[in-house]
């Protein structure tokens, strides 16, 4: 992501030496946006550390839920946190902990969940994401991302164009997110459509693996 390129510049790295080449997913099965069921979950992907944020979701999902009792959410995923967020979440009968998930198993919690949420933070000891994979596994799925300015995510997640984004650790701002969401109905689709277009200019595994050749023999240029 530009967001590495720009870390790696500010600790001295020589520019000259720096291209951003974005990772690619495959695109053959790209799912046609369609509405969700409205008491579908929230769903959360990913390994349970402090950089995503899983805190800050519980947090805004006691705040959602104060004035939407049908929200719920699935946590994919296990972790070092696992313990901690489970505190966090004692007594939220709208939270499932699915633990660890096979590809499969992920696909079908995409094709039915409401959104994907991404609430992604940078961790006490400087650790960030780069550009999360599950932002582009959502939106080739068809589904909405809601998720948190940080890193490489606002590079293809734009707000209120192909998602919704919200500043990190704020569990209020996330959970304003999340409500608006639920208010969008078909206007959500929409974000995802373009969501996809980003995709295929982008994010394309055949087309990006043909861009990384074409840079390794030396017919890219780097920008110094």
């Amino acid at each position: 992501s530009d967001f590495v390129s720009r870390r790696l510049r500010q600790k001295g790295f020589p520019a000259r030496k720096l291209i951003t080449h974005y990772i690619g997913i495959p695109l053959d099965q790209l799912a046609h946006p369609t509405r969700r069921a409205e008491d579908a979950p929230f769903l959360f992907v990913g390994r349970l550390v402090e950089k995503k944020g899983a805190d800050n979701l519980l947090s805004a999902m006691r705040m959602l839920a104060a004035t939407s009792p049908g929200v719920r959410l699935d946590i994919a995923g296990t972790g070092p946190e696992e313990s901690r967020l489970r505190a966090i979440a004692s007594g939220m009968d709208n939270v499932r902990f699915l633990g660890w998930q096979t590809p499969e198993q992920l696909s079908r919690h995409l094709g039915t969940c409401n959104a994907m949420v991404v609430p992604s933070q940078e961790a006490a000891n400087g650790d960030c994401e780069g550009l999360p994979t599950v932002v582009l596994e959502a939106l080739r799925a068809g589904v909405p991302v809601i998720a948190s300015n940080h890193a490489g995510i606002p590079e293809i997640i734009e707000h209120g164009k192909t998602g919704l984004i919200v500043p990190e650790r704020d569990p209020a701002a996330l959970a304003e997110a999340m409500r608006q969401h639920l208010d969008m109905g078909d206007q959500a689709m929409e974000l995802v459509t373009k969501g996809q277009q980003r995709l295929r200019e982008d994010f394309d595994a055949a087309r990006q693996s043909r861009r990384l050749q074409d840079i390794l023999l030396g017919r890219v240029a780097i920008a110094g």
